[in-house]
């Protein structure tokens, strides 16, 4: 029960940070100068949602996705 009333206040605290950094980035990339500088989304406001989404990206290795499958499907090598 504790653990979903964490999970919770993170997810909600999560989301206040995504809409702030809505808008930051509004203000921002209506600012910058196109030449000078990338435009910027909200998630660049969110650090923690940024290295999940980043860590999510990761190319699995060969021997990781077998290693995924074997387990999820109960055969494979070595079972």
């Amino acid at each position: 029960m504790f653990d979903a009333l964490c999970d919770r206040k993170v997810a909600e605290r999560r989301a206040r940070q995504l809409l702030a950094g809505t808008i930051a980035a509004a203000i921002y990339n209506v600012n910058r100068d196109p030449e000078k500088s990338e435009p910027i989304t909200a998630i660049d406001f969110v650090p923690d949602l940024k290295r999940e989404l980043e860590a999510e990206k990761k190319e699995q290795t060969l021997d990781e996705m077998i290693e995924v499958l074997s387990s999820v499907m109960g055969c494979g090598p070595g079972r």
